[in-house]
């Protein structure tokens, strides 16, 4: 899991919680993009979307 925004501290907090089975990597993906039509949705999708935790973008 990574992030523009996380410091060092967030990452160490993060593993921590996932050793403990506190949190899941599942539970932090919000949403699946596919890269073909990725560029279509952006705006609407990613940029204008507030309930975007996690997106992940399947390459096929």
């Amino acid at each position: 899991m990574g992030s523009r925004n996380a410091t060092h501290e967030d990452f160490v907090k993060v593993g921590r919680l996932m050793a403990a089975g506190s949190i899941t990597a599942d539970m932090m993906l919000s949403h699946h993009f596919d890269f073909d039509t990725l560029a279509q949705r952006y705006e609407s999708d990613v940029i204008n979307n507030k309930s975007l935790i996690k997106g992940v973008i399947h390459f096929s």
